[in-house]
């Protein structure tokens, strides 16, 4: 018996007749594609993954076609009942009890759809190798697959369930209740739903890549691009940003299966400009614990990885418990799935997360010594760890990975490259009810977390050589100025040549408040 043969009904036919008709030429092409699906390519790569020809092994071909086989023998038995129905076709023939037969094998699709995203994943990788690449150029341009892509075969699976629950609904429409099939057709769409809804759809699937296509739409096309095969959207919402000045700025985090894009929210229909795409597998959120005594914001989670490292303001607090809770289980997920798709090895170096700058606010005073920052005394920021410092406790150059020598504070210069404090959600601050003194301290490694018991270099006063004449250079005497009469002394100091130099610091004057003596 050939099952691809077309069987049409008598001419004069009911809606019933039409769509029994449709759904067994439907079944046939369906098993057509599954069938081209297992003989043009997952037999070839097979073979292939015995000599390692393709450089695919056997588990890469059991991860891009799942349980094929499984689906194959389903749907062949489904559609040879189908056709022994057809041949003996009349008024009163059944169709629900075939379909009712087929409904719980259908639960075996579950695991088809469950491996969809790990095939595309492993498709994605081995398109990267330029044997495999032409090998399924080669193929797809068979007259064989009709047009349709790898990627289109593979989904046909996906696309199916749902239009078995679509034929019965029409089915059971158009059968009258006093017809035999009828209690057998309710029966099969029944139990179909239930399968349905164990199972991801094609609706789904169909409706998260419309989501994903909305997103990229706000972004344009962008490197890398946000769009791409095995991609999901996951959530979105908005928070606050604290910046290293300590100001926040309002930002929309979108959450995807495998990256994290944080960027500013778009405005009416301008595309999004200012954004950071940063891989998932690298990031962690971390709490950060409510001091209301040192904190403008509430609600705050640090959200850590090598790229980039900052912490961000929930709404509430159970807005940010939901979304570190989202961020972490996201991360879980694909982590597994990356083990999944390497048979458990994970050879991905470790890398080292970026410093979460400590906001201005929260340090009137260094860190590491106690000393009040003022005009001259500016604040620094360590790179490896983000507290803020003053310069002489920060005046230490190191590589970080970028090949550029950043600063780095007294502690992490004693420390390895790949060293971060542990468990510092917030840069310890020294107690502030100690008195402030600008004489600089011995660091006391029994007030700060993971401190080596040295004491930073004291601060000298530059030599008269080292000063330059620019008033606005790094080693300008302007940074030393304190009171009102250090300018007047500058201003005596200065050649008759330097008379633009004069008014600048004469207007300066006006401006600058009389401090006292201690610089407090």
């Amino acid at each position: 018996m050939d099952l691809f043969e077309p069987f049409p009904l008598k001419d004069k036919k009911s809606e019933r007749d039409e769509i029994v008709e449709e759904m067994v030429a439907s079944e046939q092409s369906y098993l057509r594609y599954l069938l081209l699906l297992r003989h043009l390519f997952q037999k070839p790569l097979n073979e292939a993954s015995k000599s390692r020809a393709l450089q695919v092994s056997l588990r890469d071909v059991s991860l891009m076609f799942g349980n094929l086989d499984q689906i194959i023998t389903i749907n062949s038995k489904l559609l040879i009942d189908l056709v022994s129905k057809i041949k003996e076709w009349s008024e009163s023939q059944t169709l629900g009890d075939v379909l009712k037969e087929l409904t719980p094998y259908l639960k075996l699709y579950g695991y088809y759809l469950n491996n969809y995203d790990l095939a595309l994943l492993t498709v994605q990788k081995k398109n990267k190798m330029e044997d495999f690449k032409n090998w399924l150029k080669s193929k797809i341009e068979d007259p064989l697959c009709d047009g349709l892509s790898f990627d289109a075969l593979l989904i046909q699976p996906i696309q199916r369930v749902p239009r078995y629950k679509l034929f019965l609904q029409r089915l059971v429409s158009c059968t009258a209740p006093s017809h035999q099939d009828y209690p057998l057709l309710s029966s099969a769409l029944d139990h179909l739903s239930e399968v349905a809804a164990e199972v991801n759809t094609a609706a789904d699937i169909q409706k998260e890549r419309e989501i994903l296509s909305q997103i990229t739409e706000k972004f344009g096309n962008v490197t890398p691009p946000i769009d791409k095969p095995g991609r999901k959207f996951i959530a979105e919402t908005d928070v606050l940003k604290i910046e290293r000045k300590g100001n926040a700025v309002k930002k929309r985090l979108y959450l995807f299966n495998d990256i994290l894009i944080v960027a500013s929210p778009p405005i009416g229909q301008f595309r999004i400009i200012k954004y950071i795409q940063l891989k998932l597998k690298t990031v962690s959120a971390i709490s950060v614990p409510d001091d209301g005594n040192l904190q403008k914001f509430q609600h705050q989670f640090k959200i850590t990885s090598p790229a980039k490292s900052f912490v961000v303001v929930a709404n509430s607090e159970q807005h940010k418990t939901e979304w570190i809770e989202k961020i972490q289980n996201t991360i879980k997920a694909l982590l597994h799935l990356k083990q999944m798709a390497t048979g458990g090895e994970t050879n991905t170096p470790k890398q080292v997360a970026a410093a979460a700058f400590q906001p201005d606010y929260e340090a009137p005073f260094c860190t590491l010594c106690k000393t009040r920052f003022t005009f001259s005394n500016r604040r620094h920021h360590c790179r490896q760890c983000g507290r803020v410092a003053c310069q002489s406790c920060t005046n230490f150059k190191r590589e970080l990975g970028k090949g550029k020598q950043v600063r780095v504070c007294v502690v992490c210069i004693a420390k390895p490259a790949d060293w971060r404090p542990q468990g510092m959600e917030r840069t310890i601050l020294l107690d502030s009810k100690e008195p402030f003194s600008e004489e600089r301290v011995t660091v006391d490694s029994s007030t700060i977390s993971d401190e080596p018991p040295i004491s930073p270099p004291k601060q000298t006063t530059a030599p008269a050589a080292a000063k330059s004449d620019s008033l606005f250079d790094d080693n300008s005497t302007l940074f030393d100025v304190k009171t009102t009469k250090d300018f007047d002394e500058m201003v005596d100091s200065l050649g008759e040549n330097h008379s633009k130099e004069k008014r600048t610091l004469m207007a300066l004057k006006k401006m600058f408040p009389e401090v006292n003596t201690n610089g407090c």
